[in-house]
Order: C-alpha cells, then structure tokens, then sequence
C-alpha cells in the first residue's frame, strides 16, 4: 500500500510507464507479501502483542484522518488519492466515522 500511495502522491515525479510497472509488480507479489508477513507474525512472542482497546483505534482513526486532511491542505497529499483510500477502507469497514462524513 505504501509503495502505490507514493506513486499516486509523487505522479510529477515519477514516469507514468515506470509508476505503472512498478504498480503491477507490487499486485502480482501482494498474496505473497502478505503471507510472509502473516508467516513471520508467527515468529513474535505473545507478549510482545498488545491488545489495543476499541476506544483507543477510534481515536487513533481521527487522529490519522485530521493528519491526513492537514497534510492534503498543505498539498503532500492527493485529494483524489485521499477519496480512493477512503472509499477503501469504507468498503472493507462501513462503521468508521469518516464513512458517514467525508471530507476528502
């Protein structure tokens, strides 16, 4: 996910055909990026996990929406991109408070 919202962030900065190929490659290799992550959070002693409450994910939510709308006013971030991870996340979890009110 990083990589793409680089290559939509930095477009003037980066060829189109060089953005695309590199968009592809991440695609094709995301299962398995996924699973060696999934894999290597095996490796990780239980109590180096910490449970963080529901009411704190809320907080951090906001907080990250408020960063990343601050960061758009600023011009580091694509409105359109902003649009496209939201609707994302929206998709995968309707209940997030940014679903009900946009501000992209």
């Amino acid at each position: 996910a990083q990589i793409s919202m680089q290559l939509v962030a930095r477009r003037d900065r980066i060829p189109n055909e060089a953005a695309q190929l590199v968009r592809e490659v991440f695609f094709e290799s995301y299962q398995q990026i996924i699973d060696r992550v999934h894999e290597e959070t095996k490796n990780i002693p239980d109590r180096w996990w910490i449970e963080i409450p529901d009411d704190d994910k809320r907080e951090y939510e906001v907080m990250m929406r408020e960063v990343r709308l601050q960061l758009r006013e600023r011009g580091y971030y694509s409105a359109d991109m902003l649009t496209l991870q939201r609707r994302i996340r929206c998709k995968l979890d309707s209940s997030r408070a940014e679903c009900a009110d946009p501000q992209e």
